[in-house]
């Protein structure tokens, strides 16, 4: 499952679809899709992303979240 998300990513960002490929890209994350061995890939992969407006207003959003969960349960 991992290798087709992986390569949807990658048509829409080389598309200019860089909305789609931020949400496929946190889908692969919040899913446990990708492997640990490949994050750093991704992360680079998303650096378009995060220099990117929209996209990176998905992403910062998206992590953001996440985080201020866990402080409020630890």
């Amino acid at each position: 499952m991992f290798a087709v998300r992986y390569a949807e990513f990658h048509q829409r960002r080389l598309s200019g679809d860089l909305q789609e490929a931020a949400l496929d890209l946190l889908t692969m994350f919040n899913e446990d899709l990708a492997p640990t061995t490949w994050w750093g890939v991704l992360l680079c992969d998303a650096v378009e992303l995060i220099r990117n407006g929209e996209s990176s207003d998905l992403l910062v959003t998206a992590c953001v979240q996440p985080c201020s969960l866990k402080r409020q349960t630890i």
